[in-house]
């Protein structure tokens, strides 16, 4: 175990980086572009070593007996791990924060915290922290990147899980885990099996009421809802030399479902029940295969193939003592991705990045609405979606010397989609995305950061196909005329170590969107009469704006006496503007987190105790949302959990965990309208609110390396 002079020692591997005072937009726009210009324009100095990457290595980890790679990740000071977002179709925007071994995992629908969980502490050998641009890393548009490098050494580990999850509700829910992976020279095999049962966090219980304009309550109802997921996970995956090169496939399954069952018992305005049922199931299977060898020279080839198919059905019901409801949605959709990627480093300390990715995508999608066993026409309830994606790409990253380092990149977007549904449609949608990145490190204590890019966002094939809750008596129409969004994008960070090896973080955001996509009136012809009606349905607003505020702290407490303490923070303030389809006033985008959010840690390593135990705090949330004749606030109480890890051999680790001490409360606060709200009336208020219990959750883990 490391001493406390160790331990202060080893955060002094980590540097920072400010950001003086923050300079109007446009300025600063003037600013980046120049500086990356000039950056660009000086090539003859040699690159030295980087002060951009910095390793951690094992002993770093020692204090806190981490057991797999996701623990050393979550320990890394000023780092925030992102496992990213595998809804994105195509592989370049879904990709996480974090590096195995200078790659991006093989799979795109594994979760990232999963594969990261399946590779062992003891087979890891260092844990670099790239800050902007590293030689030979493919960044991705980030500016902060963790690279865990393997040992490559003949191996067999196996790792055992089986955890209880004891809700206050009465539930007990089961979840188990095994792991196996074995290395022999330059080949490896590992593979996991993950069976879990998991209670969804809004359930419990709760109230709704229904006021009007002058106060008196209409309606009243005490709610029960239990919300639960269960399924079963596994993965496979091979790497071994071929071709002077290295292959790895893998392969993941899945099969799941989410059962929800919500109770209302009416008191108000008469004695009533109403029963809510949900059953949604999802299966899906993915193969994929990465292939990279040297080219010859300094240069790599990459190439990754990625094939995905899902199934997904959803049914819910309403049943009330005088009518019953019900609406069914079946889809089957899959993806088909192949990227290949040429790196060749030039002198100078340049590296230029090249290549393509194609992708296709597809959708088979039926809504079906009945009403007392009668169908209810929908418009564009049965969906088919294809789209034919290509992307072309090139990037070039040149790192100075110990203080300076860039990147500057460019990638052409064209897509072709066509949907059949009760209106036949074909678009072809094109976009340039340049991107360019900038790290300054003017002292051995501060870095600064910048980025400047244009996003594109993606089309959610599902906001074609009609949808609809009951539990809220929501209705919404597909739209056919969608269109992404865009939006230039500049990011700010400014580190800084300062007393003791503590890192603060500064960050700074502003983006200039264009299309936004939010809610607006959707017209169509439902009963024949040749007149449409309107309906709620996605589509475009125009332009709006999105800024941020970063704060993340990482502070070690032995400097005060609580050894082995340390203090982890990462607050955000929010805010969003784009103007209102029926008012033209400005307001907050929907479904946008506003104002305050963000999670604080505190954790003390207890090596001598083979002990390690903190607690948890996730602030309130709340993001609103605006419909053709209602708004609506969504609210989330602050979260509040500890945990404690003892260690009893080796081998053995009994985790206990105490969840949602606060008994978070979850609030919906609705103002209804008698008409459109531009030109309508307050109707009623409406107020929700649902308190989920507290839980236990208990665990064992037994591991062999």
């Amino acid at each position: 175990m490391m001493s406390t002079t160790g331990r202060l020692d080893k955060r002094l591997w980590y540097t920072a980086a400010p950001i003086s005072r923050a300079l109007p937009v446009a300025r600063s726009c003037r600013l980046l572009i120049a500086a990356l210009l000039l950056c660009a324009g000086v090539s003859s100095v040699a690159a030295e070593e980087q002060s951009s990457v910095r390793v951690f290595p094992v002993e770093f980890f020692a204090d806190a007996q981490a057991q797999t790679a996701y623990d050393m990740i979550s320990l890394l000071p000023g780092f925030t791990f992102d496992a990213g977002d595998k809804n994105v179709r195509g592989y370049s925007g879904s990709t996480g924060n974090v590096l195995i071994d200078g790659q991006r995992p093989v799979s795109k629908f594994d979760d990232l915290a999963n594969v990261l969980q399946r590779i062992p502490a003891a087979t890891v050998a260092r844990v670099d922290l790239i800050r902007g641009t590293a030689t030979g890393i493919d960044m991705q548009g980030r500016l902060l990147v963790a690279n865990i490098v393997r040992r490559n050494e003949a191996a067999m580990d196996t790792s055992a899980e089986l955890g209880l999850y004891a809700h206050g509700e009465g539930h007990w829910l089961p979840e188990g885990r095994l792991e196996a992976s074995r290395r022999w020279g330059e080949q490896l095999v590992e593979g996991s099996v993950h069976a879990y049962q998991l209670a969804d966090d809004d359930s419990g219980d709760g109230f709704r009421q229904r006021t009007d304009t002058a106060g008196n309550v209409t309606d009243h109802a005490r709610s029960s809802l239990f919300a639960a997921d269960e399924g079963m996970q596994a993965a496979l995956g091979y790497e071994r030399p071929l071709l002077d090169g290295k292959l790895r496939l893998n392969t993941v399954l899945l099969s799941e479902q989410k059962k929800e069952d919500e109770d209302l018992r009416f008191d108000i305005p008469m004695t009533d029940s109403v029963a809510i049922r949900e059953i949604k199931s999802h299966d899906e299977i993915e193969l994929g295969a990465h292939f990279d060898r040297p080219l010859g020279g300094d240069s790599t080839l990459n190439v990754l193939l990625i094939q995905q198919i899902r199934q997904q059905d959803k049914t819910e019901t309403e049943i009330t003592d005088g009518a019953n409801a019900a609406f069914t949605e079946n889809s089957e959709s899959g993806e088909t991705i192949a990227r290949a990627t040429i790196r060749n480093s030039l002198s100078g300390g340049l590296v230029l990045e090249w290549g393509a990715e194609l992708a296709y995508n597809f959708l088979d999608s039926n809504f079906i609405s009945e009403e007392d066993g009668s169908p209810v026409f929908v418009p564009n309830a049965s969906v088919h979606v294809e789209e034919n994606r290509a992307e072309g790409f090139t990037n070039v990253s040149w790192v100075s010397g110990p203080r300076l380092s860039s990147e500057v990149g460019i990638a052409f977007e064209f897509s072709r989609i066509s949907q059949e549904s009760d209106d036949t449609t074909r678009k072809s949608l094109s976009y340039l995305k340049p991107r360019a990145a900038l790290t300054w490190t003017p002292t051995d204590v501060d870095q600064f950061r910048f980025r400047l890019q244009r996003n594109v966002g993606q089309l959610d094939f599902d906001d074609f196909v009609s949808s609809a809750e009951l539990s809220t008596s929501t209705l919404n129409i597909g739209n056919t005329d969608l269109e992404p969004y865009t939006a230039w994008d500049l990011t700010a960070n400014w580190e800084r170590l300062f007393w003791r090896g503590a890192i603060l973080v500064l960050g700074l955001r502003h983006a200039w969107m264009d299309k936004v996509v939010d809610i607006i009136p959707v017209y169509a012809d439902t009963d024949g009469d040749g007149v449409d009606e309107v309906y709620d349905g996605p589509g475009n607003l125009g332009k709006g704006s999105l800024d941020e505020f970063n704060l993340g702290l990482d502070l070690p407490l032995d400097g005060i006496g609580i050894s082995g303490g340390t203090l982890k923070g990462n607050v955000a303030y929010v805010r969003s503007s784009v103007r209102d389809p029926l008012t033209n006033e400005r307001r907050p985008m929907a479904d946008t987190q506003q104002a305050w959010q963000g999670e604080m840690e505190f954790t003390q390593d207890l090596p001598a105790h083979r002990l390690r135990w903190g607690v948890n705090l996730k602030l309130a949330e709340s993001k609103p949302e605006y419909r053709l004749d209602e708004t609506r606030v969504e609210c989330e109480d602050f979260w509040v959990g500890m945990f404690v890890n003892y260690y009893l051999t080796d081998a053995w680790t009994v985790s206990l965990r105490l969840e949602n001490l606060s008994a978070r409360k979850q609030h919906l606060a609705r103002t209804l309208y008698d008409a459109p709200r531009d030109t309508g009336n307050v109707d009623a208020y409406e107020a929700r609110s649902m308190e989920f219990s507290p839980y236990v959750y208990l665990q064992v883990r037994w591991q062999r390396h």
